[in-house]
């Protein structure tokens, strides 16, 4: 392995990830991705393993890659990002294409995050070259769901991050490059209405309108504006079939977060309980859903020691970075949850994610991997 890092190789392993569509259900291009990245990071000699889903053991494809080398050190890391993205195979937007001046490039998930998986590679390939590279155990975690909430992988996440120093995530940091440092617990939260159909003319008192009784438990809810504290937002109300029958059934997906974890539940609680209040008032019979759960990613000392390292290590890169908080939730609300310390925007500066005008600055494949590297060496010693 050379002794410095090469953009231009760097390039090149990021353009072979992109240009395979690799959305959260596209087996077949998961498995393509996961295959050049096994065969990249192979020349760490690691132990490699393909993690299987715990609920149904004849899918397709693992839930994650994982890669781990000398965990008997006093210092292990757990570095983690997804190789799945959000544009289907259906999607116009499916190439790579560098800018005319080759400082930047557009793609579907050059961010979002397989910009996260070049760092990675560039970082170890630091981290084996250091000495003595074995001070520090280390643990890659490639994961195929994340897009889609992380539903199989989390459980891998967790039961990992028990067994670790601390992780760095490679989510991209906010597009004004600052670095994201407490998250909201999140919650997806499905409302159902169940009445009794009826036509609306003849037979209007025999009818009960499951619509009427979704709008009366939204209207005891605090909806409020959006706060530095929570967020929920009606994604979708679905409802009935015509003007003339009563509907039957209505349905309501929302997504609630709170910076505050205690909040959340108070929101969940409120909506179980006012169903019920609802229900007696009104003969529509209401069920409230978890379809997903991520818990808060809040401030800790332990975490504000692993800020720290990362403040400094920026100083002595001369890297501009600041901090802030977010709304937005990934897996490193997971590991946090596990009581050990997570910096879970350390990926490619960038902008446009989730959109068709996904831009890296290529530069950044090299400096956030430079910095993540010191960042490690830096708890190593602490």
């Amino acid at each position: 392995m050379s002794t410095k890092l090469s953009l231009s190789d760097s390039i090149s392993f990021l353009e072979k990830l992109v240009t395979i569509n690799s959305s959260s259900y596209n087996n077949k291009g998961i498995t393509s991705c996961l295959n050049i990245i096994k065969e990249k990071f192979a020349i760490f000699k690691p132990k490699i393993e393909a993690i299987p889903t715990l609920n149904d053991s004849k899918s397709e494809i693992p839930i994650a890659l994982k890669f781990t080398k000398n965990l008997s050190a006093k210092t292990t890391c757990l570095l983690c990002i997804h190789v799945d993205t959000v544009f289907d195979q259906t999607s116009p937007f499916q190439t790579f294409q560098l800018s005319h001046n080759k400082k930047e490039a557009i793609g579907p998930g050059v961010i979002d995050a397989k910009g996260g998986i070049v760092i990675i590679w560039n970082t170890l390939s630091l981290l084996e070259k250091s000495s003595p590279a074995s001070d520090i155990g280390w643990t890659v975690l490639i994961t195929t769901d994340e897009e889609i909430g992380s539903p199989e992988s989390k459980y891998i996440l967790e039961q990992e991050a028990k067994n670790h120093t601390f992780s760095l995530v490679f989510e991209p940091p906010l597009e004004n490059g600052n670095i994201i440092k407490e998250r909201p617990a999140s919650s997806n939260i499905t409302l159902t209405a169940q009445g009794k159909a009826a036509h609306a003319g003849r037979h209007a008192t025999q009818g009960i309108n499951a619509i009427t009784g979704l709008i009366a438990l939204l209207n005891t809810l605090p909806l409020t504006q959006p706060s530095k504290t929570q967020t929920i937002n009606l994604g979708t109300i679905q409802g009935g079939t015509r003007e003339n029958i009563i509907p039957d059934t209505a349905t309501c997906c929302l997504n609630a977060r709170f910076m505050e974890q205690n909040d959340l539940d108070t929101f969940i609680k409120t909506c179980q309980d006012n169903s019920k209040i609802i229900e007696s008032k009104t003969g529509v019979s209401l069920t409230v859903t978890i379809s997903s759960l991520r818990p808060s990613k809040s401030k800790t000392q332990e975490s504000e020691i692993l800020y720290t390292h990362l403040e400094n290590a920026a100083k002595e890169l001369n890297i501009a970075i600041d901090f802030e908080n977010s709304f937005g939730v990934c897996d490193g609300n997971f590991i946090a949850n596990q009581g050990i310390p997570v910096i879970d925007t350390m990926g490619a500066i960038g902008s446009g994610m989730h959109t068709h005008n996904e831009t890296i600055k290529l530069n950044s494949l090299i400096t956030q991997s430079t910095l993540a590297y010191n960042v490690i060496k830096k708890m190593a010693k602490k």
